[in-house]
This record gives C-alpha cells, structure tokens and sequence, in this order.
C-alpha cells in the first residue's frame, strides 16, 4: 500500500488530493484506529497528567493530542483535504526559514491520509477552540543507517511551543516497549542560522553527529543542514527529567558536545534591551560558523549561500592570495583552492580569528566577562589593556619598568610619538647651538663649566671679521713672534 501511495503525486510534487468521496472513506478508516505506532496514548496521558506538565499546559490552556483522538474531534471535519494542509502548515512558516508547501504537504499527508505505519505525528492544540498550534512528524528508519531510529520529520509551532512536541517526542521513545533503539535524529535546517532551532534542540539532548551523513538516500546528505541525535539510555531520562527540559525556562542541558561555543553563550538579548545589538552580532557570527563548518566538513567546492559568500569574498586573506588577478567568484574561488590546498588552512584561521573578535563583541555586548587570552589582549579596549610588567614574575628596577612601559604603550596603541626621555636616551650628539659655531662637526661643543687646553689659535670672535681686524690680528702675531725671539737671543748671550 505504502508503494502505491507513493506514485500518488501531483504534477508539482506535492501529495494526490482525494477526490471528496474518497477522503470520507479514508476519515472513516483512520477513525478505526484506536492506537498509535510512537505516540501512545496512554504514554502522553500520563505526561500531561504529571504535576508541573499539568501547570502548565492550564496556564497555557493548550493540550497534546494523538492522530487516533485529533481524528475524532471536530477540527478535521470542519475542512477539505487541502485547507487542512493549508491550515495546519501555515504554523511552518513563510520566511527565508520557513518549510516549502509542498515538503509539509507531503509531510502531512505520509502522517495523516496515507496512513503510512512508519510516520506518527503528535499536534498541539488550544483547549477553547481546537485551533492547531503546532505538530510534530516523527518516521521510524528515516536513515537508512539506522532502520529502527526514529528521526524527526518535521516540526512546526508557534513561538515556544516546540519545546513540548520535541520533549514529548523523546519521551515516547523512551517510555515506548515497541522502540527498541532509544535515540532520536534529526537535521538542524539551514544550521547554526536556525538559532531558535539549535538552541531548543541542545537544550533537550541533541548533539551535532556527523557520522549521520551520507549519500541521498542512504542518511543525512544535505550540506546545508547540521545532523543531530540523542541517545536516551542514561538513568538520567525519568519524567520529571523530560518535564523539566520542556516547561523549566532555567534548564540547561550538561552533556553539551558543541564545537562552535554559540550555545553557551546564550540568546541574545531583547531588542527593547539593546536596540538588537547583540542580535546583530549573532547574526553575524553565526554565518562564520557555518561557513568553518562547511568548509572542514565538506570542503571549497560546495556552492555557498549568498549570504555567506559575500563574507568569504571580502575577507583580505581571500582578496590578497585567493583571488589575485581574478573575479571573485565562487567557481574561481572553488578552483584556486583545489589547485592550492595548501592556502585552505590559513584561510580558516582568519575565518576563525574573526569569528573569535565577533563572540568576544557579543559576550560584551551581553555584559559576560571575556577571558584575557592572548588572542584577547589585542582586541580588547585601551582601558582593559594588561601589559606583560604588570604579571611579570621577573622583579625590575622602578625606573626600568617606566620606561619599558611607556615604550609598550606606544608600540600597542601604534602612535608615532617619542617621549622626552626616548629622545635622550637614543640620541648620539647633542645638536651644537645657533649661537656657538663649532670648528667641525665631528668634535662636540665643549661644556662653558669644562676647561678646555689652551689652543694655539685663538677663537674668532662672534662677530663678522673685517680685512682691518684681521691685519691687525696678524701685527700682533708678527711683533710677539720677534719680541720672543730677542728675548731668547739675550739670554743665550747673543744680543
């Protein structure tokens, strides 16, 4: 049967829909079914009657209910094969994250009308009127590898509420004597871009397995997405566990196996908060990991989202050694680091470099104290700079370490100035004055409190010397020249 119901496509891929008598006939078969293959419905009685899950789902006047009870009520009866779908997958979604039409339609129909014993699917309703406020599709063997997993198809709900479907999901799986592997998997869509997603899916066990991925048809193969399972075995897994993860806002999950660190740094905060900053940031540092988990999983000649590959192209290492005389296309990109594998890991270390700078702006931004690291000291603000002489087990001298300090401080803040005390210390020659002519430049000015000898010549005075002054000098010159002389002649007796 399920072969056939599987040719039964329309032209654009989407589910068959049953002509009117046929989908009578089809209501009235589902409605036989007293029982479901996951969702028991003993199993979430006993769930929703529990004390803290009762709280809340009154507070939230809103209630869990199998495909044999959601069959009876009189929401199904209200509408056609198609405005069901429409109604129902509407809570998917219509953004850039939002699920295609024709994925949850097929979705919904493997679950409900094709009657189909591997799919189940929960929904979760308001109490008042019926409405349909989200729903979850699980399928048993969804991976091939894994034939007897179950493995989330498909969840959709208004804000909050996915929480629940996802928690009580698991704990079918746990609770359930017809499953025999307690785990579950599933795909994080569009992958650390799916933030609200991530963060419900660490919250309640799920960790990132790449040995989930495979070729189409085989398991996960999807680039885009990030596989994800949990193994429910520990002791650990009681109600009040599984209630605990689904209702308290505080629960946070221990076992965390989350390379990228964005889990533990929380949501951000409310837009009232900060005027979205610290969103901005998430935002941007989110698509860094995603481009760095892409890369190391799946290589450079995967085609990256638009989104991604305007960051990549402007990144400088990717414009000064990738994309050297070339456009910076994708194909050219893809090419260079094929020819050259050699340039692949330098470009994620920047990748990495930037990604670090955004989570250390996002954990300030969110008021966290940022570990110093030595990665950390060249980007943290002035007033928290930390120079090596303040943790230096070496003890120096006062006079020592100021100076030493002041060169550091101009060689971090990369200011050209010189200090006075630089000057003095480096420079060589003291510069002769203006007023103080020095006979050669290569002798230094002597100091007016240092004798100096006597020289043979006398100085030439400040003043500019005339023809007159000089004749005169040299008369004088002349007369004490010969007064010497008789004086030396008289002695010696020769006068």
């Amino acid at each position: 049967m399920e072969e056939e119901e599987e040719k039964k496509k329309d032209e654009s891929g989407g589910p068959k829909l049953l002509s009117p008598e046929d989908y009578t006939k089809r209501l009235s078969e589902l409605r036989k079914k007293t029982n479901n293959p996951l969702f028991k419905n003993e199993l979430i009685h006993d769930l929703s009657k529990s004390s803290d899950m009762k709280k809340f789902l009154d507070n939230k006047d809103i209630k869990f209910q199998t495909l044999s009870n959601f069959t009876h009520g009189g929401f199904i009866d209200k509408y056609t094969q198609n405005e069901l779908y429409e109604r129902i997958g509407s809570i998917c979604g219509s953004g850039p994250l939002g699920v295609g039409r024709r994925y949850r339609a097929n979705a919904l129909d493997d679950a409900i009308f094709s009657m189909k014993s591997k799919f189940d699917i929960l929904f979760l309703q308001n109490k008042s009127d019926d409405s349909v406020l989200g729903f979850i599709i699980a399928e048993l063997g969804e991976c091939a590898r894994e034939p007897n997993v179950y493995a989330v198809n498909l969840i959709c709900s208004q804000s909050g509420l996915g929480k629940l479907l996802l928690g009580a999901c698991l704990y079918c799986i746990k609770f359930n004597d017809d499953v025999s592997e307690k785990k579950c998997i599933l795909e994080l869509a569009h992958a650390y871009k799916n933030t609200s997603g991530f963060f419900m899916y660490t919250k309640l066990g799920f960790n990132l397995d790449d040995s989930l991925i495979g070729k189409e048809g085989e398991c996960f193969f999807d680039y885009l997405h990030i596989p994800m399972s949990v193994t429910l075995n520990d002791d650990k897994f009681t109600q009040q566990y599984f209630v605990d993860m689904m209702v308290r806002s505080d629960f946070k999950q221990a076992d965390v196996d989350d390379p990228s660190g964005i889990y533990e740094l929380g949501l951000p905060k409310k837009e009232s908060e900060d005027g979205g900053k610290s969103s901005d940031l998430q935002k941007e540092m989110v698509q860094f990991a995603n481009i760095m988990r892409k890369i190391k999983v799946f290589g450079t000649s995967i085609e990256f989202p638009q989104d991604e590959w305007e960051i990549i192209k402007e990144l400088p290492f990717a414009k000064k050694r990738i994309f050297i005389h070339k456009p910076r296309s994708q194909p050219n990109f893809s090419k260079k680091l094929s020819a050259k594998p050699e340039l692949v890991e330098p470009f994620l270390d920047e990748i990495v470099r930037e990604f670090d700078k955004l989570k250390r702006h996002y954990m300030r931004s969110k008021g966290m104290n940022v570990p110093p690291t030595p990665t950390a000291q060249l980007e943290i603000a002035p007033d928290e700079l930390i120079l090596a002489e303040t943790v230096t087990a070496v003890p120096v001298p006062t006079e020592t370490r100021k100076k030493t300090t002041e060169k550091q401080l101009v060689t971090m803040s990369m200011l050209p100035r010189r200090t006075t005390r630089t000057r003095k210390t480096t420079s060589k020659h003291r510069t002769p004055s203006k007023k103080t002519p020095t006979p050669t430049s290569k002798h230094r000015t002597p100091s007016k409190k240092t004798p100096t000898p006597m020289s043979k010549h006398r100085t030439p005075s400040k003043k500019t010397p005339t023809p007159t002054s000089k004749r005169n000098y040299d008369m004088r010159t002349v007369r004490t020249y010969n007064t010497r002389k008789r004086r030396q002649a008289t002695q010696a007796g020769l006068d």
